[in-house]
């Protein structure tokens, strides 16, 4: 089962926290490109638009909280947790998210981990909260999807031993 070996490997790598940047000549650019799918993702996400956040996911996808880990096979078995979580956003006035902070290093050819802050604003620009996110995202044929989203509290962020946070984009 290859979500099965997805999860192992998420669970290496965010437990780990970092693995030594390889010395492929195409890093930076590969960095550069996972960085612009997550900022394109959060710009879909805060939209509240179902099937553009789910475009994002790998298949498998792995959600990981304090509470729970789901994984789903399909962005349709993912489709469930995700209107729930649009459905208690709209009821505390959402507006939109933004990836404060962020931190990210290839570690493999084709896998990124990624760690930082999403901050959510309510609609009028009042902040609505500040969570600790960690992404892992695998490179597929359709370019760079997240295979493993966890959410941590937001002091606790991946440091990664990175250069500083890349900006906002």
């Amino acid at each position: 089962m290859n979500w099965l070996r997805t999860l192992r490997l998420a669970v290496v790598v965010i437990t780990t926290g970092c693995f030594a940047l390889p010395a492929w000549s195409q890093a930076q650019d590969e960095t550069a490109a996972a960085t612009q799918t997550l900022h394109d993702y959060y710009r879909a996400f805060s939209t509240l638009d179902l099937q553009g956040a789910l475009a994002y996911y790998h298949e498998p996808v792995m959600f990981i909280t304090t509470q729970n880990v789901i994984a789903a096979a399909t962005r349709s078995e993912a489709a469930p947790r995700v209107t729930g979580l649009f459905e208690s956003l709209k009821a505390q006035g959402y507006g939109r998210s933004e990836l404060a902070d962020l931190r990210i290093k290839q570690v493999s050819a084709g896998l990124v981990v990624a760690s930082g802050i999403a901050v959510r604003y309510k609609a009028d620009g009042q902040e609505l909260g500040r969570m600790g996110v960690t992404y892992v995202l695998r490179k597929t044929s359709e370019g760079w999807k997240l295979a493993v989203l966890v959410s941590q509290d937001p002091g606790t962020a991946l440091r990664l031993d990175c250069p500083p946070p890349v900006a906002s984009g």
